[in-house]
């Protein structure tokens, strides 16, 4: 097994590794052969079913094989968030607090703060000054 370069897909790093792929995974076509229109280089593809006899695999966005040697699999890098350090910019007669959160958890709580700015008018600010904050 040979790892090599990353790829970024859908929001999603993935490793490039030359191995045989296993069902439910994702590859990456490097050296098309013989597609027939079906893919080309560049594709990223979902394996269907791995048919060990022929050294091939089978896809679910078409139905034409493509051999072990036509891709590489995409392994899919766990990125670590790294935490958000709010701070409160009240006056100080006001409690300060300090909240960690990470990337995903201030996107969840600003879709949160989207629904909660329908209903009352204050969350339209709060929602805003976490955004800013998240760009920052």
């Amino acid at each position: 097994m040979t790892t090599l370069e990353t790829i970024v897909h859908e929001g999603q790093t993935y490793k490039k590794v030359a191995r045989v792929a296993k069902e439910g995974e994702k590859i990456l076509v490097t050296k098309e052969e013989r597609a027939y229109g079906s893919y080309k280089n560049g594709d990223v593809l979902t394996i269907r079913k791995v048919d060990t006899l022929f050294e091939c695999v089978r896809v679910t966005e078409h139905g034409t094989v493509l051999y072990h040697r036509e891709y590489v699999v995409l392994e899919p890098i766990a990125q670590p968030s790294a935490p958000i350090t709010l701070i409160s910019t009240t006056p100080a007669v006001e409690k300060t607090y300090t909240i960690q959160l990470t990337e995903e958890s201030m996107g969840k709580l600003i879709n949160a703060l989207r629904y909660f700015a329908s209903d009352v008018p204050m969350g339209a600010e709060l929602r805003d000054q976490f955004e800013a904050i998240r760009k920052s």
